[in-house]
């Protein structure tokens, strides 16, 4: 039974890992307008870890499209702030869906993204090396 657990946790670290890295060049395709937003206030969140508070800032964007005004709030939140209120930073949004963004030469998706793979594969190599010597 601990064997086929490596394999079932190998094959969901490079499934999610795949997924990720799939996910990203797709999005990559659509935003294909460039544009600068600005860092209008950092949203701070409390994470709980291992009965640890520690706090993550999200950073929140706004941009113009024509005569529209965007705000948006970044997915990843970082320790301590990545980005200062009033820096500028260029984006790449979707111009089919102004709300769809990305920041330009943000390769953070595509690390994790490697990461996991690496992990699943690391662990698929476990449960060979089990399944061939045993523990």
């Amino acid at each position: 039974m601990r064997k086929i657990l490596l394999f079932i946790i190998a094959i969901a670290f490079i499934g999610v890992g795949v997924f990720l890295r799939i996910n990203a060049s797709e999005m990559a395709k659509r935003c294909t307008v460039e544009n600068t937003a600005t860092v209008i206030r950092n949203i701070e969140k409390e994470d709980y870890d291992d009965g640890e508070t520690n706090v993550l800032y999200y950073p929140e964007f706004e941009y113009k499209v024509g005569d529209k005004t965007i705000t948006k709030t970044s997915n990843s939140g970082t320790y301590p702030a990545k980005y200062n209120v009033g820096d500028k930073v260029e984006i790449l949004y979707n111009p089919n869906n102004v709300d769809e963004y990305l920041i330009k030469g943000d390769n953070s998706m595509n690390i994790i993204s490697i990461v996991l793979i690496v992990i699943g594969v690391l662990v698929f190599l476990v449960g060979i090396k089990t399944l061939i010597f045993g523990r």
